[in-house]
């Protein structure tokens, strides 16, 4: 069965929202709440309001094609090297904590390019200290939940008029 998508609108609606703010945009939550889905969606979004593909720069830390990038100094070579004078770049990095010393990165890219800053990871990593200290006043936190029960309903197809498949989905969602 392949795996079917849930559209979480209300964290789609709110990147919307932020965007073009100098602010970067923090989504965080536990693994497997759909942080990186939602940055998937948003690229898309950007795509569909004619944003050119060559200002978004999508990048997976976890991904091992992304090795070399976790050293500082290559990610910002790369990044730099793509920009576009003149135009905005749309920087969406999923699980940055991977990458060393990425406060000082992201915090440079904002000085240095004209960017909209997007970037996930674990609640523990992103907000600690060290965060706060660097980034303070300069970005925003989307927290981002696993599924509520009327998204997992949706997940699994089941009319919400059926008192026995809900129930019984209940007890499914309840046991997850």
């Amino acid at each position: 069965m392949p795996n079917k998508i849930v559209p979480r609108n209300q964290y789609l609606n709110r990147l919307i929202q932020e965007k073009d703010n100098e602010l970067i945009k923090v989504l965080t939550g536990i693994r497997r709440s759909g942080k990186t889905y939602l940055l998937q969606m948003f690229e898309a979004y950007l795509k569909e309001e004619g944003v050119l593909q060559e200002q978004i720069l999508y990048m997976n830390f976890e991904s091992f094609v992304n090795e070399q990038f976790l050293e500082p100094k290559n990610i910002y070579k790369y990044v730099i090297e793509k920009a576009i004078v003149d135009k905005k770049m749309y920087l969406l990095f999923d699980e940055i904590q991977m990458v060393n010393d990425w406060q000082k990165i992201i915090n440079s890219f904002r000085v240095d390019i004209e960017v909209d800053i997007y970037i996930t990871g674990s609640n523990a990593s992103l907000l600690s200290g060290e965060l706060a200290t660097l980034l303070a006043g300069r970005y925003t936190e989307i927290r981002v939940f696993p599924l509520s029960f009327r998204e997992y309903l949706e997940f699994k197809s089941i009319n919400k008029n059926d008192r026995i498949a809900v129930f019984d989905s209940y007890q499914e969602y309840f046991r997850m």
